[in-house]
């Protein structure tokens, strides 16, 4: 029993071997690691990868494996933004869901990453045309509708042109002539 003025104490726990503490403390920061570092190369919006994954990872990839790349826009994404930030959001999720269904399992590393507003690159080691031809046949087998509220819907459209390797001399100019390419359609 205590005496009186003096705080209780607790009865002391044998503390665990370092090793194991270690080895808990050390699995826990990879794990926060390998989730901060996913965090850095995915988009908060959609979660599909960002530009940042695709200069970091996907150019160097470029520089030992052939990848066409595939820039894809979501048409009047700002008048759908315009309406609500909502809008906006849920329109890109429903793009970048459909956008996924085209990518191949056959193609093995494929990448498919929000550019900018309203605007996505999917990379893949599989000719132009191929990609364009998985993009128009995943836009034409889903349905382009996104919530304006809980009981409204609006649609959108989706266009698309790509560029292959050997369109351009490196990977930043691959990117560039396909985002050039959209922007003339």
């Amino acid at each position: 029993m205590p005496q009186p003025g003096t705080a209780p104490t607790l009865p002391e726990t044998a503390p665990l071997p370092d090793t194991d503490a270690g080895t808990r403390e050390t699995a826990a920061m990879d794990r926060l690691r390998a989730q901060f570092e996913d965090e850095l190369y995915r988009d908060p919006v959609t979660g599909v990868r960002n530009r940042r994954y695709l200069r970091e990872v996907c150019a160097p990839l470029a520089a030992r494996q052939p990848l066409s790349v595939a820039a894809v826009r979501v048409d009047g994404y700002a008048a759908i933004r315009a309406q609500t930030p909502t809008a906006g959001d849920s329109c890109l999720n429903v793009a970048a869901g459909i956008l996924r269904t085209a990518i191949d399992p056959a193609w093995g590393t494929a990448a498919l990453a929000r550019w900018e507003a309203g605007v996505f690159l999917l990379a893949a080691p599989a000719g132009p045309e191929a990609l364009l031809a998985a993009v128009q046949g995943a836009a034409d087998r889903h349905h382009k509708r996104y919530a304006l509220s809980l009981s409204r819907r609006g649609t959108f459209t989706m266009t698309a042109a790509a560029a292959g390797p050997g369109d351009a001399p490196d990977w930043d100019a691959l990117c560039a002539l396909a985002l050039d390419r959209l922007a003339a359609l």
